[in-house]
Order: structure tokens, then C-alpha cells, then sequence
């Protein structure tokens, strides 16, 4: 609120009205502040979640991936210790 905008307001209106007309319109402004952090921390939070998940999506794909391959060792090995126990005996 510029200057000359209140010097006016407390000339127009008795000086209990203009100074619940300036803490308004301060209260306004402050409130308008508040909600645009709040719209980018929220804009910042989504943008942080949506990271994380793809992170995670793609560990689990590599995790998958892992799995797949000691399974198929694992089942190789099996494999390699019945031949060793069929001719051992």
C-alpha cells in the first residue's frame, strides 16, 4: 500500500475505520503471499514425490532384473550338483 494511498484513507474515513481498513487490507496481501508459498511448496513436493517414485520404479525394475539372473544361477547350480550326485554314485 503506497503512502499517499493511506494518508488518504486516514483522511476520508474516522481513524478507527481506517486502520481496520489498512490491517485488512495488509491481512489480504499477507494471506495472498501465504497461499502462493503454499501453491509452490506444494508444486515442489509434487515435482519431489514424482521424482522419487521413478527412482523407485526404475530400482525395482533393476531389483527384477537381479533376481531373474540368481534365480537362473541358482537353478544352474542345481542343476550342476545333481549331475555331481548322479555320478558319484
Amino acid at each position: 500500500m503506497s503512502m499517499e494511498i493511506m494518508i488518504e484513507t486516514f483522511q476520508n474515513f474516522a481513524f478507527p475505520v481506517a486502520v481496520c481498513i489498512v490491517l485488512f487490507y495488509t491481512c489480504f496481501f499477507i494471506v495472498k503471499r501465504e497461499l502462493k508459498q503454499n501453491d509452490d511448496a506444494a508444486r515442489l513436493i509434487s515435482e519431489a514425490n514424482e521424482k522419487h517414485a521413478r527412482y523407485l520404479q526404475e530400482q525395482n525394475k533393476e531389483l527384477t532384473a537381479i533376481i531373474a539372473d540368481n534365480t537362473k544361477a541358482f537353478n544352474a547350480l542345481i542343476d550342476v550338483l545333481n549331475e555331481l550326485k548322479t555320478t558319484l554314485k
